[in-house]
């Protein structure tokens, strides 16, 4: 099912927003709809990013209403660090994120005020695709592609060489007495 099959998609995700509800009962009753309707209905909101996943009540977080949690005491380059899934320490990878409701977030940074609670909307705009070196190896990337790498060459090493003496001497050498007239140090 897509959004543009359902008339009643933008009423739905207008009522979420509003209420905070994104159950299937309620959006059945407020609605007027089947069981099966509604469910994809909100799993289409799932899809793109309205609601979160399924809780164990049965209902699901708004994504309006769901926050990261920064550590603010530590960064990786200029990347922020989030919790973690399972409390499994801090990652800077928004899909290993830990997403909490308003009230959670707020009672952790009430604990702790190094946690931030961060908006999920507000951060997910501000997000860049980027790899990590880390996780990519190039040879396992084209493996199976038939390209071969070409080796760079090295560069050619400058040789300078002193008219006086003969022996060669480094550019910095070369350029501040060689080259200015004056004998190189094995001259002197």
């Amino acid at each position: 099912m897509t959004t543009d099959n359902e008339p009643l998609y933008d009423e739905a995700v207008q009522l979420v927003r509003n209420t905070g509800n994104a159950t299937i009962s309620h959006l059945q009753r407020k609605l007027r709809i089947g069981y099966n309707r509604t469910a994809r209905i909100i799993k289409s909101m799932e899809k793109v990013g309205v609601v979160g996943p399924l809780k164990s009540d049965g209902g699901r977080d708004v994504i309006s209403n769901l926050f990261y949690l920064q550590d603010s005491r530590s960064f990786v380059g200029n990347d922020l660090m989030f919790w973690a899934i399972d409390g499994k320490g801090y990652t800077s990878d928004l899909r290993k994120a830990h997403m909490f409701t308003k009230q959670e977030a707020v009672q952790h940074h009430e604990h702790r005020e190094t946690d931030i609670p961060w908006p999920k909307e507000y951060i997910d705009q501000h997000t860049r695709p980027a790899v990590d070196h880390q996780y990519v190896d190039i040879d396992i990337a084209l493996k199976k592609s038939g390209i071969t790498l070409k080796q760079p060459e090295k560069p050619t090493k400058e040789s300078f060489k002193c008219c006086s003496c003969g022996r060669f001497v480094s550019r910095a050498i070369y350029y501040s007495t060689v080259y200015q007239g004056e004998p190189c140090p094995n001259c002197i």
